[in-house]
């Protein structure tokens, strides 16, 4: 490819490809990781929704300059943890459609001499105005293919089984009064939030914040349990419908009632996990949000 109104044509058209292909993502598996250390799809999709910025800097930075230097883009720390798993994709994918017209529209008035222009970029042998354009292309749709990787792999387990089975284990421990094995598969960083209006109302940060709030309210049962009865997978989240049965140290009556628990997972260990006062609160707030 070194005709540039190709190079125009398929950087215009792009969009009407890759955004089709991400809603195409089911959401079950949209916001999962294939590992640790392998971006999602959502994660795919925000960042080159983010692509046009820096290289429309790079171009002001070209044209303005005799001799600019081109530094590499290195992927942040927080992006690499998790970070674009908290941008709104709705609001991204809208940016990229926008930002793609109006850079498109600045290519077609670029003059021959001005695609040809070069730079020192830190990590090619060389690189041009064009070079760079056709960078942006190849990049994108190297993150599009990994997205449809993604998308129609085989290995996915769609229906979260392991997490599930994860859950079990977790009530299990908690009826048993084992925290330890109740904490075993949450994420360091985890967040705990329980609704107000329980003894145990708040927000709590961290594995040491939660193991201590959850020894302190199981330190109340005298007896009873808190039985799973409904696992609803809702993309990287599962929604449990509780029935929760227990009789509080030095009270004759029962407290019997259900409630909605959300845990939310990542690279297998649970991250978040909240409670709500019934199951369809919980459904509410797991929905993915527009």
């Amino acid at each position: 490819m070194s005709d540039t109104n190709t190079l125009i044509s398929a950087l215009a058209t792009a969009p009407g490809v890759i955004v089709p292909l991400i809603r195409e993502v089911p959401e079950a598996i949209l916001r999962r990781r294939p590992s640790p250390d392998k971006w999602s799809a959502y994660e795919n999709a925000v960042h080159l929704s983010q692509s046009d910025v820096a290289f429309r800097a790079r171009l002001e930075l070209i044209l303005a300059e005799d001799e600019p230097f081109i530094k590499v883009i290195e992927n942040s720390a927080e992006d690499e943890a998790g970070a674009m798993l908290e941008v709104d994709l709705d609001e991204s994918l809208e940016r990229y459609v926008r930002e793609r017209a109006s850079l498109v529209e600045i290519l077609k008035q670029l003059t021959p001499e001005e695609w040809q222009k070069t730079a020192v970029h830190e990590a090619f042998d060389h690189y041009s105005v064009f070079i760079m354009f056709r960078h942006l292309y190849v990049h994108e749709m190297h993150h599009a293919y990994l997205i449809e990787q993604l998308m129609l792999s085989k290995d996915w387990d769609r229906d979260m089984e392991n997490e599930i089975e994860t859950l079990k284990q977790v009530y299990a421990a908690l009826n048993r009064n084992d925290v330890e094995a109740f904490v075993k598969d949450f994420d360091p960083q985890i967040v705990r939030i329980e609704f107000e209006g329980t003894p145990m109302a708040g927000e709590f940060h961290g594995i040491e914040a939660v193991r201590t709030h959850v020894e302190a309210g199981r330190s109340t049962w005298e007896e009873g349990s808190c039985e799973p009865e409904q696992f609803t997978v809702v993309g990287d989240k599962i929604v449990v419908s509780c029935h929760v049965r227990v009789k509080l140290n030095d009270q004759t009556d029962w407290l019997d009632g259900r409630t909605g628990d959300v845990f939310t997972f990542r690279d297998g260990k649970v991250t978040e996990f909240r409670t709500f006062a019934d199951e369809q609160q919980a459904l509410e707030w797991a929905e993915p949000r527009s």
